[in-house]
């Protein structure tokens, strides 16, 4: 990769890692389906520098598919340019939540705001990752926009860290492609009691 290139791709995901950071501390707690009210309060208080930042960045050898332990993440298997996780409680034990965000390159404006996402200066496209029927197809961009109280469910929380690898490839430790990152402003050191290439079971 050449300088130029390498860059370019720092820009790109400090980018996304500042947009993620702001969706959260954005967000409208009466009505997000993120998590129950009260919990999310407790998420928007926190400081970037508690959280945690992890990516799968983009590479040349294709794109990627995010899965969680118990299954898919989204109603069905697509490809992506990119996936991000921000830990709000990087010192709690595993199961706790998780903020997950896709990215998608190619995508026009209108595609990535009919897929809830939010069109950036990049073109990249970001948009947040909720598990399967948590969010029904006809609502319109999730980026500022308040949710009926039916949608906001518990168990729509992801919990476990997605395992994210190559298509063609099978999830393996070694498949894992999402790392932590601290060289990006603002945020926490990464854990040291784990490798930064994740390793949960799946």
């Amino acid at each position: 990769m050449r300088d130029t290139d390498s860059m370019y791709l720092y820009y790109r995901t400090d980018l996304w890692a500042e947009e993620a950071f702001w969706f959260i501390r954005n967000l409208t707690c009466s009505t997000t389906l993120l998590s129950t009210e009260e919990d999310c309060e407790k998420l928007v208080s926190i400081p970037k520098s508690e959280m945690n930042f992890y990516v799968a960045e983009p590479t040349r050898e294709g794109k990627l598919y995010a899965v969680l332990p118990d299954g898919l993440l989204t109603n069905r298997l697509e490809p992506r340019d990119a996936v991000l996780v921000l830990d709000p409680y990087p010192k709690a034990n595993l199961g706790h939540l998780l903020v997950v965000f896709f990215i998608d390159y190619g995508w026009s404006e209108s595609k990535c705001h009919e897929n809830n996402g939010k069109y950036l200066e990049d073109n990249s496209c970001i948009s947040l990752a909720v598990r399967k029927h948590c969010l029904p197809r006809t609502m319109k961009s999730i980026w500022g926009v308040k949710l009926p109280n039916k949608y906001r469910y518990k168990e729509c929380e992801i919990n476990f860290f997605p395992h994210v690898h190559l298509i063609g490839e099978s999830p393996s430790r070694k498949s894992q492609r999402l790392e932590c990152r601290d060289d990006f402003e603002g945020f926490a050191p990464c854990p040291t009691f784990r490798p930064k290439h994740l390793s949960e079971k799946l």
